[in-house]
């Protein structure tokens, strides 16, 4: 029956999904402010689900175009359907308007080209360094992609959660002008998102080759393709507890209205990118993921410098108090993950080792690293408790 159906034309589509896209950004923003982060967490797993759909059911018959209905099915199920219902039980009232003279209009024209410059600044680190991946050996691009992407894995469970959730309450707080209670809550954000980024990020660099042959050695996906993303990967695990942190940051800054200083401490990192990359292209892939690691270690570095200058208690001292705080655990956790990884895991699971040696050592570090912390009653271990009702 869809054989018989004209066939969509994919831009009409994804036009329309875009203006989805942009009203959802508006909405879940509202949302956020309002401490409702559940919906708006559900959105990209509604949006992930219509393309999987579509894929099943329309991506044998249509191709591209029904990829394009589930572009745009997505947008309007996640962005919309979902979040609108919410906003009319706020008090959102949905009509037109453009007023030039609202000053709060007049704000977000001031504030959004620096953000978005700032937005801009962090992907264009990884296009300039990917860019220098081409050139270093076949399938090194691709290579370098997907190391990019599992990357972003802890950091999109963990970091750019947190820097959501946190970001709502500190601009209240800047707003009111209590600049104690944004400090506390962005030492509390900082906390919590080392306290999870740093052992994902030890784990994953000390197993990179077996969780990459177990989410991508599929397919043409070859045992080179996962060895040569290793090497990537191994040097963007560094960067993985500095971009939570900076992501932070960055939004205590926009929380504090100093987006423009957020935007011109990020451009050093961004130099500093473009400078190493050529000269660490000698070592492949591992050379270029280096320099994103070192840029963005610059980026955060400076932002942690300029915001201690705005914000008191954001200093020396915080920062060495920090990393005391977590390098027993960070010791515990690569010490569990080197010595797991020696094990004779083929011995002990014959046949399906692949699968569950990295299963069972992530799991393995993870009590070790949770019981330290339980042990040394670190406040995020007692959040977790309540959270799990232990």
């Amino acid at each position: 029956m869809l054989g018989r159906l004209p066939l969509p034309d994919p831009p009409r589509l994804f036009l329309p999904a875009q203006i989805l896209f942009l009203l959802g950004g508006l909405f879940a923003g509202v949302l956020n402010v309002h401490q409702l982060f559940f919906l708006t967490a559900m959105a990209p797993c509604l949006y992930n689900l219509s393309l999987i759909a579509a894929a099943v059911f329309l991506g044998p018959t249509w191709g591209v175009s029904g990829m394009a209905v589930g572009v745009l099915g997505g947008a309007w199920l996640g962005q919309f359907a979902l979040l609108v219902p919410p906003l009319r039980r706020l008090g959102a009232d949905f009509r037109f308007s453009l007023d030039r003279r609202d000053p709060g209009f007049r704000e977000i024209l001031r504030q959004i080209p620096p953000i978005a410059v700032g937005i801009c600044l962090a992907y264009l680190a990884f296009l300039i360094t990917s860019s220098f991946a081409t050139s270093c050996g076949p399938r090194a691009a691709s290579a370098y992609n997907y190391a990019y992407r599992l990357f972003w894995l802890p950091l999109g469970l963990f970091g750019t959660g947190f820097a959501i959730s946190f970001f709502p309450a500190m601009s209240s707080d800047a707003a009111a002008g209590h600049l104690d209670d944004l400090r506390r809550k962005l030492h509390t954000g900082i906390k919590g998102t080392l306290f999870f980024c740093l052992p994902s990020a030890i784990f994953l660099a000390a197993w990179t080759v077996p969780v990459i042959s177990l989410l991508l050695e599929h397919g043409n996906f070859t045992a080179f393709d996962s060895r040569l993303t290793a090497r990537a990967l191994l040097f963007f695990c560094f960067a993985i507890p500095l971009v939570g942190v900076q992501q932070l940051l960055a939004r205590a800054c926009y929380a504090l209205g100093q987006a423009r200083m957020m935007v011109l401490l990020s451009l050093p990192g961004l130099a500093l990118c473009l400078l190493l990359a050529p000269a660490l292209q000698a070592w492949g892939v591992a050379g270029v993921a280096l320099s994103y690691t070192l840029g963005m270690a610059a980026n955060t570095l400076l932002l942690a410098l300029g915001l201690g200058r705005k914000l008191p208690g954001m200093g020396k001292a915080f920062w060495l108090a920090l990393a005391l705080r977590f390098l027993p655990g960070g010791l515990l956790a690569l010490g569990l993950a080197l010595g797991l990884r020696l094990l004779p895991w083929p011995r002990y699971f014959p046949n399906h080792h692949a699968v569950l040696a990295p299963l069972a050592a992530g799991f393995i570090t993870a009590i070790g690293y949770l019981a330290l912390a339980w042990w040394q009653q670190a406040e995020e271990a007692a959040w977790l408790k309540r959270k799990l009702g232990i």
